[in-house]
């Protein structure tokens, strides 16, 4: 549940932090400038997805965003070693599932898929953690406007 008058607390101040206007904030998360506004003036609350976009953009939680915590940070941390055993465990669930979705694809959706995943093992082995980190970073957001996307489809 949105707590509004802290999402609107948070999402200005968040976005102050980062040093960026609200047109700024909805041309990196491809959303409009008037749902920008909206949210701060508290007109409106944001989506699922949108929240998806604000929570990785800020670093924070949603739960965070929306009040529901003072916690900046969500309270599972990927260096916990349980979580990081699952994440291993369903990495091979994950790739089979995308063959399996893969398999209905035309040849172009495929080959197109195949240069990212090459692209992403490249990013991987990368040597320098700077660029490493910079071009994951660079990943996630992706990942995050094309969340939104598929999710306006829906």
């Amino acid at each position: 549940m949105v707590n509004n008058e802290k999402f609107v607390e948070r999402l200005k101040s968040l976005r102050k932090e980062k040093g960026i206007t609200q047109k700024q904030l909805a041309a990196k998360l491809g959303i409009s400038l008037p749902a920008v506004i909206n949210y701060e003036n508290a007109q409106r609350s944001p989506s699922s997805a949108v929240l998806t976009l604000l929570s990785r953009f800020f670093n924070v939680s949603k739960e965070y965003l929306t009040g529901e915590t003072d916690e900046r940070e969500s309270e599972c941390t990927w260096d916990d070693p349980e979580i990081m055993q699952a994440v291993r465990e369903s990495l091979p669930i994950q790739i089979s599932g995308l063959n399996d979705v893969l398999k209905d694809c035309p040849a172009q959706e495929q080959k197109l898929t195949f240069d990212i995943l090459v692209q992403l093992r490249y990013v991987l082995e990368l040597k320098d953690t700077i660029k490493k980190m910079t071009a994951l970073s660079m990943l996630h957001d992706v990942a995050a406007a094309v969340e939104h996307l598929a999710g306006e489809e829906k």
